[in-house]
């Protein structure tokens, strides 16, 4: 893909000197310029604040520190926490050479200070070469956007979707985090009010919440609850509507919330959503395995409804079914990845992959 405004082209001090003139111009660009890089390899909202002897220096010393910390977030956005540890140290020089571009967002200056929020695009084969170097599994594709619907629920009972409550206006500005499951807030005007009530969100009426993701042709729908009173604390609750099964997943809950720690668990609360993607999304698709299984069943919808999940699964590759009695199916899974990882992917789904008596048994949670 076309890099953004790339100003690698040119040493370093010419881009210092002429940055003044340069930047009205990038403002004339038109913003879908900074779309142009592959999203997931592209990191905004990257701000620097830097002194030095004078604005030159200042503005000089800025860029390799933007781009290192672009580098920072990009590589927590793509592996696991766990892993970060695991990478070698980069010489400015390096990094350099990974960034196809960059854009300015804002821009503020002073004689000897100069701030700025930047968006950084990086060359995806450079980042996949050291990622691979480094033995470290790698997220190189984003999640499924989600619609997010943020509610409180008190004695009073649940709050109107346009309501601006604390927790609606955490989620305002957790939405607009740079990550890889991309969220949209709900809009909360007169369309998506006639579409669902608070009520029916909370409830999980899924005929609802379909009515309301066909607006914004969402294939998943976050219903975000906060239980308690202004003063706290409060219970987090959520809820996943997967809109292609026509089904909603309970999420786990979060208590004990202090009144003025809401925009923090909400952060959390994405960061738990990110690692859940993440622990799939970086199983290798080079082989597949597979596993025998039984499925318990009471009547034939129950298998229906639990091969639907199977096949939504982002890591299972294929469902075939060896036999089909009354009160069980017996199938073969083949999947990406291991044993463990189908077992979280699973998970996620509300199944369960157990082992009983040397057979393997897939059950609903």
């Amino acid at each position: 893909m076309a890099p953004l405004l790339t100003f690698r082209r040119v040493p370093r001090l010419i881009i210092a000197l002429g940055l003044a003139l340069v930047l009205p111009l990038v403002w004339a660009v038109p913003a879908a310029l900074a779309q142009r890089g592959d999203p997931i390899f592209t990191v905004g909202g990257v701000q620097i604040e830097v002194t030095g002897p004078d604005l030159t220096k200042a503005r000089d010393k800025a860029l390799p520190d933007a781009e290192k910390k672009a580098l920072e977030l990009l590589i927590r956005r793509l592996i696991a926490e766990a892993d970060v540890e695991k990478l070698p140290p980069l010489e400015p020089a390096q990094i350099e050479a990974m960034v196809s571009g960059f854009e300015f967002e804002n821009e503020r200056t002073s004689p000897n200070r100069y701030v700025a929020t930047l968006r950084v695009a990086f060359v995806p084969d450079q980042i996949r070469g050291y990622l691979r170097g480094a033995g470290v599994a790698f997220v190189d594709r984003m999640a499924t956007p989600m619609l997010v619907v943020p509610l409180i629920r008190s004695k009073s009972g649940v709050s109107p979707l346009e309501e601006r409550t604390e927790w609606r206006e955490a989620w305002t500005r957790v939405v607009t985090i740079d990550g890889i499951v991309p969220m949209t807030l709900i809009k909360a005007d007169k369309p998506d009010q006639d579409a669902m009530s608070p009520e029916q969100a909370f409830v999980g009426d899924t005929a609802a919440v379909a009515k309301l993701a066909e607006r914004y042709n969402a294939k998943r729908v976050l219903v975000m609850i906060a239980t308690g009173e202004p003063e706290g604390p409060y219970t987090i609750s959520s809820a996943l509507h997967e809109i292609a099964l026509g089904e909603r997943f309970e999420q786990p809950q979060v208590t004990g919330i202090a009144a003025n720690k809401l925009l923090e668990a909400a952060v959390r609360q994405r960061a738990r959503i990110e690692e859940d993607y993440k622990a799939i999304a970086t199983v290798s698709r080079d082989w597949a395995n597979a596993v025998e299984a039984e499925v318990p069943i009471k009547a034939l919808e129950d298998w229906i409804k639990i091969r639907k999940r199977l096949q939504h699964s982002p890591i299972v590759r294929r469902v075939n079914v060896r036999a089909l009695e009354s009160e069980r199916a017996y199938v073969r899974v083949e999947h990406y990845g291991t044993r463990e990882q189908l077992t979280k992917a699973l998970g996620q789904l509300n199944l369960a992959l157990r082992e009983q008596a040397g057979q393997f048994v897939i059950v609903e949670r």
